[in-house]
């Protein structure tokens, strides 16, 4: 089982940080709720900024130290190769 966390909330960013330290399996998506520019970003460069940090944390050196599981559920090539080229740069 993962924690689903998504990239489109702006609480996101702390809550991932709380689950590196404790590790376990967390499944990243985008996110599909209707929420105010309070709570999520709106517009999709935003979003995929905020993945674009989140996968930098989930791979880390730090998180795989803590025993992070990351999954991505994207279908954006450019984050997949993204998601890559920070495992390769943190192994």
């Amino acid at each position: 089982m993962a924690l689903t966390l998504q990239a489109y909330l702006r609480r996101t960013e702390a809550d991932l940080a709380a689950q590196v330290r404790a590790g376990g399996r967390v499944r990243l998506v985008n996110g599909a709720f209707a929420a105010g520019a309070d709570v999520a970003f709106l517009c999709r460069t935003e979003v995929k900024a905020s993945y674009r940090r989140l996968i930098e944390t989930m791979f880390s050196a730090e998180a795989r130290d803590r025993g992070l599981y990351p999954i991505l559920a994207t279908h954006d090539d450019a984050l997949h190769a993204f998601a890559l080229e920070q495992a390769v740069a943190n192994e």
